[in-house]
């Protein structure tokens, strides 16, 4: 067809290079070209943006979900012995200090008053401006003070567990351990008509002890 059209009108330039059939055939590449960039554009790049929108989607789920954390993690966290506490005996002395390793200081309160106590290696003092000076605990605190001692008494026992607490009972004895989605928070005991409290914070975060 463009071969007759450019015999019939031999002064058209136009028409002459269109008849030339290299350059149609350059053409015809070219409008292909033009079409598949038109279809990349409105179609597959599109699918591309949802497609890695949709991984990072996925990643950010994957990211924040949330790791349970078993109640023998949350022990073993204790038994590391790196937390702060507050320990309460009978509701008529309480202590308030930090642990590491085989130290731990703070205040206790009782009916003799405040006092700044340091203990290491079993070992107790009262601390007076630095200075320290032996001092005795009742026995009964000592123990229940004792993470470890505690979780002994509980090992060959099933608990009863009601939301997110641990109940113990030991013959006429009674241990309720409170634990959150990533630590033991609270003990609770009732041995032999005496209580004991232990709350826990700062849970493998103390870095140092010092009187």
């Amino acid at each position: 067809m463009w071969d007759n059209l450019s015999n019939n009108n031999p002064n058209n330039k136009f028409l002459k290079v269109v008849a030339n059939k290299k350059i149609r055939s350059a053409i015809g590449l070219l409008f292909w070209v033009i079409a598949i960039g038109i279809i990349y554009i409105m179609v597959v790049k599109p699918l591309n943006n949802y497609s890695v929108d949709n991984s990072n989607n996925t990643n950010n789920e994957t990211t924040n979900e949330v790791v349970e954390i078993s109640f023998d993690a949350k022990k073993q966290a204790l038994l590391n012995n790196n937390y702060s506490y507050i320990f309460k005996y009978n509701d008529s002395e309480v202590y308030k200090g930090d642990l590491l390793g085989n130290k731990t200081t703070g205040y206790s309160e009782n009916s003799d008053g405040i006092k700044r106590y340091y203990i290491e290696n079993d070992k107790a003092y009262f601390v007076n401006f630095g200075v320290l000076s032996e001092a005795t605990y009742d026995e009964r605190i000592n123990t229940f003070f004792n993470v470890s001692y505690i979780f002994d008494l509980i090992k060959d026992n099933y608990p009863i567990i009601v939301d997110n607490v641990y109940n113990y009972k030991i013959e006429e004895n009674y241990i309720k351990i409170i634990v959150d989605d990533e630590n033991i928070r609270m003990i609770e005991i009732s041995w032999n008509e005496d209580t004991y409290v232990l709350e826990f914070s700062n849970i493998g975060k103390i870095t140092s002890i010092e009187y």
